[in-house]
């Protein structure tokens, strides 16, 4: 009796329906989950929302790494503006030829920027008028879509930055995000 009152629920709590078909069901039931999120909400929960794109986003990256000159590909540094982007070049990137990506984010901001230099970032997220605070030079490469993910992830710019203007270790200090 209490599996048959659960089952309900299931679709929520497990993966067991085609996104579209989830979709249909939290708005025929009304049974959209909180989730705690500060931000937005898409379709999706934002457990489900959360699998969605990031394969894409690495793919993203590495066309716009593949757009730079041979010399800036080989020094280049990927910036994410959380854990998930910079999880998703960690987890994608190699396949792809990507180097580690850096962030600010939580645990990300401990490891510190690694062996980034200052001539080439690709940033992922953030706006032109905060980046070019930083780099003499700030280019919109691309924008990242993503229906199916969370809201805030879904049309963001992918930039390339050259020539930090900044130094390093007060950049580094200034972009500690632990939420």
């Amino acid at each position: 009796m209490v599996v048959l009152g659960a089952l309900p629920a299931l679709p929520i709590a497990k993966a067991v329906l085609p996104a579209d078909a989830l979709i249909s069901y939290l708005r025929a039931t009304g049974m959209m989950p909180d989730s705690g999120e500060r931000n937005a909400l898409g379709a999706l929960p934002q457990h489900f929302a959360d699998q969605h794109g990031w394969e894409e986003l690495a793919r993203a990256v590495a066309k716009v790494r593949d757009s730079l000159p041979a010399e800036e590909r080989e020094r280049v540094c990927v910036f994410g503006q959380n854990y998930g982007e910079a999880g998703a070049i960690e987890y994608f990137g190699p396949d792809l030829g990507l180097s580690k990506a850096i962030s600010g984010h939580n645990s990300y901001w401990l490891w510190g920027p690694g062996d980034c230099g200052r001539e080439v970032w690709i940033v992922l997220g953030d706006d032109r008028e905060t980046l070019e605070t930083i780099f003499a030079s700030v280019e919109l490469a691309a924008t990242f879509a993503c229906g199916l993910c969370m809201p805030y992830q879904n049309d963001n710019p992918i930039w390339v930055c050259r020539g930090m203007k900044v130094e390093s270790e007060p950049l580094w200090r200034s972009v500690r995000k632990f939420i």
